[in-house]
């Protein structure tokens, strides 16, 4: 149901989605499913989620036609020092099939039904062409050639017994015998038994005998196909495009090395890794923090994780459990995960390394639940950020450090200074340092493996993490 204004009355009325028509005015509340397309009159902080449509996960600003010109123009003014995102202009329309995912705000109904955005999806959908697969055509092909044939024989067929008929006739002069004439008739048919027989009847059968036999042997290579034409197409395919995770691969991720002056790969099928020999152990508390503090991608138990949602909606920090709920979580096979897999990838490595990373939360959180600042991952930011105590050996909080994870070339870009392992300590990225990082993340691209920065920075507690840049970086 919908709130719409119509007929000049003052007061709206509540009507089902269906009974919708051109021009009404109606109201748009937060969470509501957008039912025709419509252009925004009023808005209050509005925004839209048109995933469903267009598969951009960012929320579109809706604004009045005028607003929206009026930043344009603004953008457009700025030239070389635009920094906008494409999303940065707002959109006056609506699109019906997508969703309000903040403010309120009112429109004008521009096109309902099978015209509107979401009706002629539907179209589409429902729209049945059927089409021949190339097999089929070549049957089809091989069919009329045969039928030609066997038409243009029948015809040679019959008119050569017809000339054998009148030269017998002929040379015996038996044109009165009405008994010879009947033998027209066997003539005729002949003809048309040979166009009879010239039609392949049996190849149809055969054809699907033999992709019978294809599914068969492709269901023992475990693919299951339902449709017999598909083995066809799949048979007749030169080049496949897919989207690879979760369709050629698992859809699951691991930690296969690292670059720090140069390229160090782990051994991934290796259950037992330490830090300390990879890192240093001056190091271990940065790369604990990094890899298990920076994120909020779980790996929980399954029979947990119902009471670690409960824990989540009172409002507290979930932490986990000891050792032996650890020791536990690792044997499980029957495990949950969510969040990113990027960050999945690095929890893993934190296990194989025989950490907890609810513990090292717990260990590297501040007391006061109000000081942990975490910035989540966005399209926009391209890196996620937290702020985090460091400990000392006896456990004392020693200060606070922020930990950036994200893209590479946005991280590196973002740093002045670099942890070179090699000279343990920190040195400044000159024009051959940033060349090294740059061709490293270049090399790893290559290989297909996705690449994340890692950076840290001691703070003292008096920086603004309020106020943000046009790319909502602090």
């Amino acid at each position: 149901m919908v709130l719409v204004w119509r007929d000049g009355k003052p007061e709206p009325q509540e009507i089902h989605q269906s009974e919708i028509v051109t021009g009404d005015i109606i109201k748009l509340d937060d969470g509501m499913d957008v039912p025709a397309d419509i252009i925004c009159i009023e808005s209050n902080e509005l925004q839209c989620d048109e995933s469903a449509m267009t598969g951009e996960p960012d929320h579109i600003k809706k604004r009045l036609y005028n607003e929206c010109l009026e930043k344009r123009d603004q953008i457009m003014n700025e030239g070389s020092k635009n920094n906008a995102g494409r999303h940065d202009v707002p959109s006056p329309i609506l699109l019906s099939g997508t969703q309000v995912a903040g403010g309120f705000g009112k429109g004008i109904v521009l096109v309902v039904g099978p015209d509107s955005c979401v009706g002629r999806i539907k179209d589409l959908v429902t729209q049945d062409d059927a089409q021949a697969t190339p097999l089929q055509q070549k049957l089809e092909t091989i069919a009329r050639d045969i039928g030609k044939f066997g038409l243009i024989s029948a015809t040679i067929t019959f008119v050569v017994l017809i000339i054998r008929f009148i030269v017998d006739r002929a040379t015996t002069d038996s044109w009165d015998d009405g008994g010879k004439w009947l033998e027209l008739i066997d003539y005729f048919i002949i003809a048309v038994t040979v166009v009879v027989v010239a039609i392949p009847e049996g190849l149809p059968l055969a054809v699907t005998l033999s992709l019978a036999f294809s599914v068969k042997k492709m269901l023992k290579d475990k693919n299951l196909v339902r449709k017999l034409n598909a083995t066809e197409t799949m048979g007749g395919a030169n080049n496949i495009c897919s989207d690879k995770t979760g369709t050629l691969t698992k859809n699951e991720m691991d930690l296969t090395g690292f670059w720090n002056c140069e390229y160090q790969e782990i051994n991934v099928h290796n259950k037992n890794y330490d830090l300390a020999q990879m890192f240093g152990t001056d190091r271990v508390a940065i790369m604990e923090q990094a890899l298990g503090v920076n994120g909020n991608a779980e790996i929980l138990d399954k029979k947990e994780e119902k009471k670690e949602e409960e824990k989540k909606k009172k409002g507290c920090l979930c932490f986990g459990g000891g050792e032996d709920e650890f020791a536990e979580l690792k044997k499980t096979k029957d495990k949950t995960e969510n969040g990113s897999k990027t960050e999945i990838a690095l929890l893993k490595f934190l296990f194989k390394a025989d950490l907890d990373y609810r513990q090292l939360r717990k260990k590297y959180a501040p007391q006061n639940e109000k000081e942990l600042i975490t910035v989540p991952f966005s399209s926009k930011r391209k890196r996620m950020s937290t702020v985090c105590c460091n400990v000392n050996d006896l456990g004392n909080t020693t200060g606070k450090r922020m930990h950036l994870k994200g893209a590479s070339e946005i991280i590196t870009a973002s740093c002045d200074k670099f942890y070179s392992f090699e000279k343990s300590e920190v040195v400044p990225i000159d024009e051959d340092m940033k060349k090294s990082i740059n061709d490293a993340i270049e090399n790893m691209a290559r290989k297909a493996l996705r690449t994340i920065g890692i950076a840290y920075k001691d703070v003292t507690g008096d920086e603004d993490f309020s106020t943000k840049d046009s790319n909502d970086v602090c």
